[in-house]
């Protein structure tokens, strides 16, 4: 099993969370740190600034651009068309979307046009939802969280997944105690598919702590970034909102214990 520091040791990611509001209401969502009442959205022109930020730094310090968006689920924000239009000004980005898949049909020309990946959050109440999503968008991702409290991910359940033909990544609950099950399922999946569509994610306990840290007592998963709020606070921290630019958040990223 692998950490986030160790795949992720050199990305500076923009993680922008459209809205805190959600279709679904899924107790083990890795983005609860949010509160969900009130519904925000955040502003577009807002978002472009920060981007523009984002962007320069990373014409000076050369690392991949990476723009998510997320949320909540970032589909039902009511002007999500026009930030897919970033791709048009800046067609370098590579741009990825985090999703539960429930949104209209009359997005998919505009995913397949604008976005890079499109990760699908995969649990059995929207199967036939992600069934017809793998046959329309391209660049798919399944994505899904094993947890003990829940039948989630089962060897069935896979299966079927493993139908739709598209990649499939499975990450562990952070907040289990007992991980012998989600080995046993990754051991399950070793022998049946081998690497060939099935991957794991254990993320753990963060612990690439850096300056931003200093005196917190959290132990996070958090990958270092940029988090832009629906509220317009770009933070390194999404855990503790403290308003920041976007080279502060690089700084953070940079420094560790």
């Amino acid at each position: 099993m692998t950490m986030d520091k160790h795949i992720h040791k050199y990305d500076f990611k923009f993680r922008s969370l459209l809205t805190n509001g959600c279709n679904y209401n899924c107790g083990f969502c890795l983005n609860d740190f949010q509160a969900r009442t009130p519904v925000e959205y955040l502003d577009f022109n807002v978002f472009y600034s920060k981007i523009i930020e984002y962007i320069t730094l990373s014409n000076i310090y050369r690392f991949e651009k990476q723009v998510y968006f997320s949320g909540g689920e970032p589909t039902t924000h009511p002007n999500f068309k026009e930030f897919l239009n970033i791709k048009r000004d800046f067609p370098d980005i590579k741009l990825i979307l985090c999703t539960n898949g429930n949104f209209p049909d009359t997005l998919n020309n505009y995913l397949n046009e604008f976005v890079d990946e499109v990760h699908l959050s995969a649990y059995p109440w929207n199967f036939n939802i992600l069934k017809e999503k793998a046959n329309k968008l391209k660049n798919c991702k399944i994505q899904c969280v094993h947890s003990n409290e829940g039948n989630y991910v089962t060897e069935g359940f896979l299966k079927e997944l493993y139908k739709l033909n598209v990649p499939i990544k499975i990450f562990s609950n952070f907040f289990d105690k007992d991980y012998t099950k989600y080995n046993q399922l990754q051991k399950y999946c070793g022998s049946v598919y081998g690497r060939n569509g099935v991957s794991f994610r254990f993320t753990g306990i963060q612990e690439n702590r850096g300056i931003g840290c200093f005196d917190c007592s959290k132990k996070c998963v958090t990958l270092k970034g940029a988090w832009l709020f629906p509220d317009g606070v770009l933070t390194p921290c999404p855990q503790d909102k403290i308003p920041s630019s976007v080279i502060d958040c690089y700084s953070f990223h940079l420094i560790e214990e």
